[in-house]
Formats: C-alpha cells, structure tokens, sequence
C-alpha cells in the first residue's frame, strides 16, 4: 500500500560492508549509480552514498506501494538530482548517519550535520548577517553554527541552490520558516541523535511525515 505525506528514513554505520553484503546491495541498483559509487576514493564515501541510494529505494516502495521500483534518477548541470514524475528527495549524510527525504507533495530538503570542534568564524563569508549576529550574541555559538547550517543547507538542497545564494536565505526568528528568494520554506528540526542537528525543509506548510530507522 502507498503512503502520502513526507518519508524520512535514516540508517547509521560504522564500517565497511563485507564483500557479499556489498555484491549484494550494489545489485539492487541501476549500472550508473554502481560508477557513481565506485568513484568515491575513502570507503565512508562509498558506503553512504550506497545507503543513501538504498534508503531513496525503499522510501520509493512506502511512497508507490511498489516492491521493486526503478531507480532513475535524473541528474543535471549543477542542479539537483531528480526522479522521473512527480517524487521529489533529498539525501545527506554525515558522520555514522545517512537520511533521505522523499515528497510527493512539493519540495523537500534534508541536512544533516555532526557537531565537532570548528572554527566556525572562517565560514563568515557563508553567513547570512542576521546569523552571523546571533552567533556572535550566542552562549553557545558553535552549536547554534551547526543549527543554522542544517537549516540553510536543508533549504538550499531542497530549491537546488548551491551556498553562493545563502544571501538571499532569511531564516524566521523561531527557525521555523524561511524565505528565499521570494518563496516562503517551511523547516523542523529532526531529533535523529545526539551530537547531529538535522532538520528537514519544504516549500509547503504542514506536510505530515514519518521518520523510520532501516538497518542494512
């Protein structure tokens, strides 16, 4: 059975795959994503863009109420990855921890971001001024830079904009709703664990998702 609203489903690793496993799941996919995986140089790339591309196949089956749905994703010149009608997904990762998002019902946009020491005063020319104040005024700023950051990055990949255009991005006071560039975005922060802020965007107001764990 097909379910509406927003899917959220996230897995988390810490190591590599043994040899049949990855045989196994690699097969699952379309040749072209097995090259665009086999690029990556370090195993953590490798392994959570194969967990990424499985966590969109099975967020496919909960959407289509399909066993086995096709995985062609369409990617151009420096926009965001896509599927063919009318789904709309976001994967991140970071860390231990993979996420998908997947919409039939607009946009959607997903970050993930693991807390860890920064400088974050060097990403200054990233930061929109209103954010850069508040950090500055923050007891806590490098763990408020990580919040703002997922959310910026969440908007961003769901409009398929790259961090040249954050100076277009006004995020509302209580980090809730954000325009850009004439559209109003909607975001929630997802508790997924501890040490990770991670928060989901989308151009429509009060979508209803479910959030599901899956092991591999």
């Amino acid at each position: 059975m097909s379910q509406e609203g927003i899917q959220i489903l996230f897995s988390r690793f810490d190591g590599e795959f043994d040899k049949g496993k990855w045989n196994e799941y690699m097969s699952l996919l379309p040749d072209r994503e097995m090259e665009r995986i086999e690029r990556h140089t370090r195993w953590e790339g490798r392994m959570a863009r194969l967990i990424g591309r499985l966590l969109l196949r099975d967020g496919l089956k909960i959407l289509l109420g399909e066993e086995t749905p096709h995985l062609n994703i369409i990617y151009k010149d420096r926009g965001k990855p896509s599927l063919a009608g009318n789904i709309d997904f976001n994967i991140s990762h970071s860390g231990e921890y993979v996420i998908c998002a997947l919409s039939q019902r607009g946009r959607v946009g997903i970050d993930i971001e693991k807390i860890r020491d920064i400088e974050w005063e060097k990403f200054g020319r990233w930061i929109p001024p209103a954010q850069w104040l508040a950090l500055n005024q923050s007891a806590n700023p490098q763990d408020d830079f990580f919040t703002f950051w997922s959310i910026n990055e969440a908007i961003l990949k769901g409009d398929g904009q790259g961090l040249t255009a954050l100076s277009d991005l006004h995020i509302g006071e209580d980090k809730k709703s954000a325009t850009f560039r004439g559209e109003e975005w909607f975001t929630e922060e997802i508790p997924l664990a501890e040490g990770y802020r991670c928060h989901l965007a989308c151009n429509r107001p009060n979508i209803p998702h479910t959030i599901k764990e899956l092991s591999y």
